[in-house]
């Protein structure tokens, strides 16, 4: 065979695991409905009880009930004013328990004279917050720059909080904190990004993943609800990506799937006498276009079928068919931050700096 041929092959071998890799197919979903909020950027997501509540940044928090088909939206305080705004700050995460809010702030002193205010918690629906950094604010000069916050869906008072390469846990649903110094020895030091997925099936089970300040991926988990850490070597594949997303398969709970940089991973749990001892990658499929897989969620009444964001795409993976299908979004939300399912109601909510959106998914 001919140089020249061989390359015609490999061409032609490529152009066809693409095509049969991705199906364009909006059939999967129907049309995109603007819910409100177009002119400010929705970092973050969260449904509650009939209700979705939105973090958009230096423009506060808000919420709606799923069921008002109008455009507007409560507001729930947090703004912060134009003259003291930066890149980054306000509202970034929302999570709602047992009529409680609680977020991640990153802002300009509003309680007392810290510089930044990590956690603030509500518990009359916005009207009064306070802070929730007890031990969070001996961490590093005085700030507690909280990264991410992840809530055991088992065990609903036991919250992780990332903060300048630390796990900090709480296990009386926010109100002090701790950490183990050892977590800190992650290769490649304190990290750029942090996030957190619990085991579907082993209770006290959270895996976290991310990004080094030295632009390396890692993986670790923890047996002891975030208290202790073991990382994982990660190999070469996934070298210069930094890991954004986890989900566990549904099905094979020894499979999870990662999200990076530029491209969507398999990955299989080798396990001997019940101890982890390494874990296998496997390319699935590469991004289409700009933007990072931030998020992966489940529509957990039907497993398998999984929806992945990155920039101006989502894609939906079934994990039995291995068939990819890319879907745009609407050219006023020019960017995606979050994904939220509504198993209830058969909904897809995607929010980015074009307000947030909604999709009826079809069967």
């Amino acid at each position: 065979m001919s140089r020249l041929t061989l390359l015609l092959y490999l061409l032609i071998s490529t152009l066809f695991i693409g095509c049969s890799l991705f199906e364009n197919e909006q059939e999967l979903i129907g049309e995109w409905e603007s819910i409100g909020l177009p002119v400010t950027a929705a970092y973050d997501l969260f449904l509650y009880d009939g209700t979705l509540y939105a973090a958009t940044g230096h423009d506060g928090l808000y919420s709606k009930k799923i069921t008002d088909n109008s455009t507007d939206w409560n507001y729930l305080g947090l703004e912060i004013k134009n003259d003291e705004r930066f890149f980054g700050s306000g509202v970034q995460q929302v999570d709602v328990y047992d009529e409680l809010l609680t977020v991640r702030y990153v802002g300009p002193p509003i309680i007392d004279d810290s510089t930044r205010i990590g956690v603030l918690r509500s518990n009359d629906f916005g009207e009064n917050w306070f802070s929730l950094d007890n031990g969070l604010r001996l961490s590093i000069f005085n700030e507690s720059h909280s990264i991410r916050l992840s809530r055991s869906p088992n065990n609903p008072n036991i919250i992780l909080s990332a903060s300048f390469g630390l796990t900090f846990y709480s296990h009386d649903n926010g109100l002090r904190w701790n950490y183990n110094a050892s977590d800190s020895s992650i290769i490649g030091g304190t990290q750029l990004y942090r996030g957190y997925t619990w085991h579907p099936e082993k209770e006290n089970e959270v895996w976290s993943f991310g990004e080094s300040n030295f632009f390396l991926p890692y993986i670790g988990k923890s047996q002891d609800y975030g208290k202790n850490w073991s990382f994982f070597s990660v190999p070469d594949l996934l070298n210069d990506q930094g890991i954004y997303s986890l989900i566990f398969d549904s099905s094979h709970h020894n499979i999870f799937y990662v999200g990076t940089s530029t491209g969507f991973y398999k990955a299989i749990i080798v396990n001997i006498d019940n101890e982890v001892e390494e874990i296998k990658f496997e390319s699935i499929f590469r991004n289409q276009g700009d933007g990072y897989f931030y998020q992966i969620k489940e529509r957990k009444l039907r497993p398998g079928n999984l929806f992945i964001s990155s920039g101006r795409y989502i894609y939906i993976f079934n994990t039995t068919t291995q068939k990819v299908n890319l879907i745009e979004i609407p050219s006023s939300l020019s960017y995606i931050y979050d994904l939220v399912v509504d198993e209830e109601r058969d909904l897809l909510f995607a929010s980015g700096e074009g307000g947030i959106y909604k999709a009826k998914l079809n069967s």
